[in-house]
């Protein structure tokens, strides 16, 4: 379904609203203030309608959700300014009759701001575990190369290899950015690029060493995770 077709439903509201409108200015007497009130009330509901119609086009497809939700609530004040007609033409007084429709604006206007949070919340989460699988990947693959190197430059020693393969599984389980802090996340990668290099130039004792090193780091990452 394409946008135009989504649209169908929202333009055909908006019709009915613009016609309501008019059969209200056959009802009530032009420039009173019943009428004031309740044509600024329909014309700020359509307005609301097409603005969330704008701006959810441009959003993408995980956010549909929150997108339907203001949508909704739009259409439903639409409505609600609609109904208020029936209300208009009794003798209502114009001070309670504008109470209820700023009441209701009010209502739309939080319901929003509440979609509005739970939808920064979500985006904020999304990055957050985007940010989760970049890191590990990059770890995983950092690890990984270690471990290459190390298959060549130790090919003969099977303890420390496997170590090293360890450590490259773990790698991809140790990168939380809620749980670590930036200084940690640089210290690991410091002393895999110094495992790296002591693998290329064959220093079994300083790869040792910093195999040690890193697995500490590990063990100390996954204590916060």
């Amino acid at each position: 379904m394409n946008f135009y077709q989504k649209m169908y439903g929202v333009i055909s509201l908006l019709i009915v609203g613009i016609t309501a409108m008019l059969i209200f200015i056959f009802i009530e007497p032009p420039y009173s203030q019943i009428f004031k009130i309740q044509t600024t009330a329909i014309l700020w509901a359509e307005l609301l309608v097409g603005l969330c119609v704008v701006f959810n086009v441009r959003k993408n497809d995980s956010l549909m959700l929150h997108t339907a939700g203001y949508t909704v609530i739009a259409i439903l004040y639409l409505v609600f300014t609609l109904v208020m007609i029936c209300f208009a033409s009794s003798d209502i007084l114009p001070a309670r009759f504008l109470t209820v429709h700023i009441t209701g604006f009010a209502v739309a206007v939080i319901l929003m701001i509440l979609f509005f949070i739970t939808e920064h919340n979500f985006v904020e989460q999304e990055q957050r575990e985007k940010t989760i699988q970049v890191q590990k990947q990059d770890l995983r693959m950092r690890m990984e190369e270690i471990a290459a190197e190390a298959g060549i430059a130790f090919a003969g020693d099977r303890d420390l290899l496997q170590s090293a393969r360890r450590l490259a599984d773990d790698a991809r389980f140790l990168a939380d950015p809620s749980a670590a802090n930036t200084s940690k996340d640089e210290e690991i990668i410091s002393v895999m690029d110094a495992m790296k290099q002591a693998a290329v130039s064959k220093d079994r004792t300083a790869f040792t060493e910093k195999m040690e090193r890193l697995g500490m780091l590990f063990r100390i990452r996954e204590k916060r995770v």
